[in-house]
């Protein structure tokens, strides 16, 4: 959601010196800079999931090259150019990777309070486990205001969206004691194995066959 916008901001700061050494006709002023750089610290320090290091890879290469040669017009222009504009850029991926890691570690958090050993199916649980945004629009702005309880109803549908991780996820989180789990069921969801490649007798100790036997029964094509 919110990753879109940020990485246009971090884009527009790293194009920014260029369009001054380049003497184009459209350039991004000091003024605008800022402007940009504080929208992008917004939507890093109030947005979910920003792992603008892995999407960054789709658009970086392009985006990096019209920055080289922009740079290259007038090398010595656009060092002068660059210093504040890629400040700003290291901090909008500072505050993104602070504010991810700090979601990531509230969703261990409520992982943990649900962990028991064995497998335990979290949507038969009596404390509710939220799968749904309560409130999209208000998360793409403003995190914090998405929901009354921000770690039930924003960062674990975050977090586990993709429902086929948790049981990876609990497993190893729990020393391979704990397997928390969805039952997928849902419209085009998909089984990721086929139950031939997690045969239970191909386990090393008592902990690998647990997760085996798990895998067997619950998310494998027969």
């Amino acid at each position: 959601m919110a990753l879109f916008p940020a990485l246009a901001m971090l884009w527009l700061l790293l194009l920014a010196p260029g369009t001054q050494s380049a003497r184009l006709r459209w350039r991004i002023s000091p003024l605008a800079v800022l402007i940009i750089a504080a929208v992008g610290l917004w939507f890093a320090a109030a947005s979910t999931g920003l792992l603008t290091w892995l999407y960054a890879r789709h658009s970086a290469p392009h985006v990096l090259a019209l920055a080289l040669v922009l740079a290259l017009v007038s090398p010595s222009i656009w060092l002068a150019q660059a210093q504040r504009p890629l400040m700003l850029y290291a901090a909008i991926a500072a505050v993104a990777a602070i504010s991810y890691n700090v979601d990531l570690f509230l969703f261990g958090r409520f992982v943990d309070r649900h962990m028991a050993p064995g497998v335990v199916d979290v949507d038969e649980q009596s404390v509710p486990w939220s799968t749904q945004f309560d409130a999209p629009t208000a998360c793409i702005y403003f995190k914090w205001a998405a929901g009354p309880d921000y770690v039930r109803d924003v960062v674990v549908p975050t977090y586990d969206w993709y429902r086929v991780t948790l049981a990876f996820y609990s497993f190893f989180r729990s020393d391979r004691q704990s397997i928390l789990f969805h039952r997928l069921g849902r419209p085009g969801e998909w089984l990721p194995y086929d139950c031939a490649t997690v045969d239970p007798v191909r386990a090393s100790d008592e902990q690998d066959k647990l997760f085996l036997t798990f895998l067997s029964k619950n998310y494998c094509v027969r």
